[in-house]
């Protein structure tokens, strides 16, 4: 497959209630349309990884938007977790975002 150049950088969206999110976005500098995808982040939060799968997508020219969905409360320490720890940092319905 052939190098698509790309373009990435930061994103904000407004979540329920008028609070404000930061993305990752990530899509081909050529012409569109593009399709679109939405990457998901994992249990400990938006890292590095992510971004990381949006612009692979982007590479293969997909249009794609990594939110932080835990922006309200920020994302769970670097460190090794109970499953105590986890059910403690995991979102209720009533805080999970929409776009």
């Amino acid at each position: 497959m052939a190098f698509r150049n790309i373009q990435a950088g930061m994103a904000t969206y407004r979540g329920h209630g008028g609070d404000r999110g930061d993305a990752y976005y990530a899509h081909p500098t050529n012409a569109g349309p593009h399709p679109g995808v939405v990457v998901i982040h994992h249990m400990p939060g938006w890292d590095e990884w992510t971004c990381e799968v949006a612009r692979k997508f982007a590479h293969h020219g997909y249009a794609a938007v990594a939110p932080s969905l835990y922006f309200r409360v920020g994302d769970v320490p670097k460190r090794r977790s109970s499953p105590r720890s986890a059910r403690a940092a995991a979102s209720p319905t009533s805080r999970c975002s929409a776009m």
